[in-house]
């Protein structure tokens, strides 16, 4: 199958906006899909929309970006979404309907997983909504739609019925994050030009926060990966893009304090060789904690 993923804009509330801003994280949701549907042996094109408004006009954008993001010809299009860029988002997907009626429209992330039913309601140009964490129910529903199997029943999709939009079961969150390939970094035609390099540290927040959309998309699961499987990814970037700074992306980094001091152990073994930011809250550091981080490499933090 031709799969073509499209990640949301991220740098700016507009097109015109992003256009005039530098290139922020590389979106690591999308790659890791893209990699996940080539390591099945699928012809896979990235197209992230923060790029794109750097590169085409930006009146009539939606439009623009979706002629360019059509020429894939693929069978499925699947757009990344996030909350201030949903209603552009929508639009691309839209008119890419229109101009590939033969492809499959697939939304993910966060917007759409709490915005599923009232989607497909809105847009019929949508065929279906993966909630959630995708990565095994994006590789489950590409095996069974190249197989042309029913995929109706797979967990953690929303999608028509006889009926009207309706859910499948809920999709188990993965619990070991070390099996998730590598993010199909070489798809993202500026990863050597952004500030630096994004690893994905883990998932999930025990708090309740009534104003973040973590515990409605990783339900207060908190997971990391294992410091080997994190460093071992940070010394591959270096290797390939010479990056020695990066950001450790996790809601919440600092909860359990125990994996933060095995990071920071290992961290040291190797010599400390990148520097490295991440998000806490000020109620999960102290002194101690904060010394052992800043000598395993640990230059910005984020709070909030």
């Amino acid at each position: 199958m031709r799969v073509s993923l499209v990640s949301p804009l991220t740098i700016g509330l507009s097109p015109r906006e992003a256009s005039e801003i530098p290139y922020g994280d590389a979106p690591l949701g999308v790659l890791t899909l893209a990699a996940v549907a080539r390591n099945q042996g699928h012809i896979v094109q990235f197209a992230d929309l923060d790029y794109l408004s750097h590169h085409l006009p930006v009146d009539h954008f939606a439009v623009e970006a979706a002629n360019w993001i059509a020429d894939a010809r693929a069978d499925l299009y699947g757009f990344g979404t996030i909350c201030d860029s949903y209603p552009l988002t929508l639009r691309v997907a839209r008119e890419v309907a229109r101009l590939c009626p033969a492809a499959k429209i697939i939304l993910g992330g966060p917007q759409a997983s709490v915005t599923d039913l009232e989607v497909l309601l809105a847009l019929p140009e949508v065929d279906l909504v993966v909630r959630g964490e995708a990565e095994e129910t994006f590789a489950a529903l590409l095996q069974k739609m190249e197989a042309g199997h029913d995929w109706s029943k797979l967990p953690g999709l929303t999608l028509w019925g006889p009926f009207g939009p309706q859910r499948t079961a809920v999709a188990p969150l993965l619990s070991n994050l070390d099996i998730i390939p590598d993010p199909a970094w070489d798809l993202d035609p500026v990863f050597a030009q952004r500030p630096d390099a994004s690893v994905e540290m883990g998932r999930g927040c025990p708090f309740a926060c009534d104003f973040c959309s973590t515990n409605d998309f990783f339900r207060r699961k908190y997971r990391m990966k294992s410091p080997a499987r994190v460093l071992g990814q940070m010394a591959e970037i270096a290797r390939r893009y010479g990056f020695r700074k990066f950001s450790l992306v996790h809601d919440m980094f600092t909860v359990d304090r125990r994996r933060v001091l095995a990071f920071c152990t290992a961290a040291e073994q190797m010599g400390s060789p990148f520097e490295w930011g991440c998000s806490a809250r000020t109620d999960c550091l102290d002194e101690a904690l904060l010394e052992r981080m800043y000598a395993a490499g640990c230059r910005k933090l984020f709070f909030g």
